[in-house]
């Protein structure tokens, strides 16, 4: 049974149901969930662009209705494969509890409040036009994340020069804070984008580990110790370590435009 994108009777949600699933109309119902989810996908990523690539004056409200729509295609084809779900589980516990495991693999929690944190997505502490501040779980598999939230923070200023100095400064600042992070109370990791009134970033990384980086001259056949004579290259020196609010410590490091041309608006 899956749901059909468009409304039955009075606006109820209409079905089709199909009796194998190898049939004419169960491939036809394939086809038709394939497409909504497409097409939603479509939109989301032309909205994500728009959004970031915005002006201060622009208006995006002509991009709300086929937002909705897209939200309302994929809850849909969400809504019929829960229903096959369940008709499944009801004749064996095997799909639900499946799926069940394949959710936990996919979600923590912060130690703190229980917030959920899907796998690939940081909680969101603050966000303004200078400055976004993120947490993340202590697992190095963030940084990738991190590292594309903070190409869209400098594209949204304005500031895309700075971008692939930047990436390289956080992957060595967050590399290092989430291998060492703490399992325990206070495990979460944050990091800081902050667009300085001369043009420059600063990246804040906080973790609750006490113990202080420190640069480190290596020989060109070292497999570690080159994260920092790296960050200090691409800065002229501009990073630091210090204490934060609570346990642990603040690692920063600033990067400056290159020209002229790359400073914000």
């Amino acid at each position: 049974m899956r749901l059909l994108p468009w409304p039955g009777d009075g606006g109820r949600p209409s079905y089709l149901r199909t009796d194998r699933a190898d049939s004419f109309m169960s491939g036809l119902a394939d086809g038709l969930e394939s497409t909504q989810l497409a097409m939603a996908e479509r939109t989301l990523r032309d909205a994500d662009s728009a959004w970031t690539g915005r002006t201060p004056d622009a208006d995006l409200a002509g991009m709300v209705p086929l937002l909705l729509h897209a939200l309302r295609d994929a809850v849909r084809v969400a809504g019929g494969l829960r229903e096959r779900l369940l008709a499944s589980s009801a004749a064996s516990p095997g799909p639900s509890a499946e799926a069940g495991t394949a959710l936990a693999r996919e979600i923590t929690f912060d130690g703190a409040g229980g917030t959920p944190l899907f796998r690939g997505l940081p909680v969101t502490v603050s966000e303004s036009p200078r400055e976004v501040v993120y947490r993340w779980p202590g697992e190095p598999v963030y940084v990738g994340t991190a590292r594309r939230l903070l190409r869209r923070h400098l594209a949204r200023r304005g500031m895309t020069g700075l971008a692939d100095t930047a990436e390289l400064i956080l992957s060595e600042l967050l590399t290092n804070a989430l291998r060492h992070a703490s399992t325990g109370e206070d495990s979460l990791v944050e990091t800081r984008f902050i667009c300085l009134l001369d043009g420059s970033l600063r990246i804040e990384v906080h973790d609750a580990d006490p113990t202080r980086p420190e640069l480190r001259v290596s020989g060109a056949e070292a497999d570690s110790g080159r994260g920092l004579a790296l960050v200090d290259a691409l800065t002229g020196g501009r990073w630091g370590a210090g204490d934060r609010a609570g346990i642990g410590k603040i690692v920063w490091a600033e990067c400056a435009p290159e020209s002229p041309s790359q400073l914000p608006g």
